[in-house]
């Protein structure tokens, strides 16, 4: 499957509504490596839950079901180096919230640029992906929520 961006991913009032609920970073897992805080909380796992029919439309898997959902928030020299996910991640949505400037994201050797409410959709645990090193500036950042999708029948749910 190529990687599907896609526009207008949440409406209006879904937008504000997850901005709302950005998880509170004091205790959030700090990446120090990639310059990134990591969270979830419960709106979040929601929404993932919430967009599991675009998730089936563009995937075009109508048993797949949601596994996990995250916040992340890149600051500073921020950095993804190229990878295959290894998690609950067989299909990912990759929704971008908001941003001081542009960071492309790569998927299999091509750059996509996001835009705040667009959505990069590509297999999480097949294709490599990632994103080369940028600084930020002090002030800068990258805001992003990784929803992720999984056949009912995978481990994740086995445990769960």
């Amino acid at each position: 499957m190529q990687p599907i961006k896609i526009t207008d991913v949440l409406k209006e009032e879904e937008v504000k509504d997850l901005i709302d609920n950005i998880p509170d970073l004091k205790d959030a897992f700090l990446d120090g490596p990639r310059f990134r805080y990591i969270k979830d909380n419960d709106y979040i796992t929601n929404l993932g839950k919430h967009l599991e029919p675009l998730a089936k439309k563009v995937f075009k898997e109508n048993n797949i079901k949601s596994s996990y959902s995250i916040y992340c928030k890149y600051f500073g020299k921020a950095n993804m180096n190229m990878h295959k996910d290894d998690n609950a991640c067989t299909y990912t949505i990759d929704l971008c919230i908001r941003q001081t400037e542009p960071w492309g994201l790569w998927v299999e050797d091509k750059e996509f640029i996001l835009n705040p409410n667009e959505a990069l959709c590509y297999m999480g645990n097949d294709q490599t992906h990632g994103r080369y090193p940028k600084d930020l500036g002090p002030d800068g950042s990258v805001e992003l929520v990784f929803f992720h999708y999984v056949q009912p029948d995978h481990w994740f749910f086995k445990d769960n």
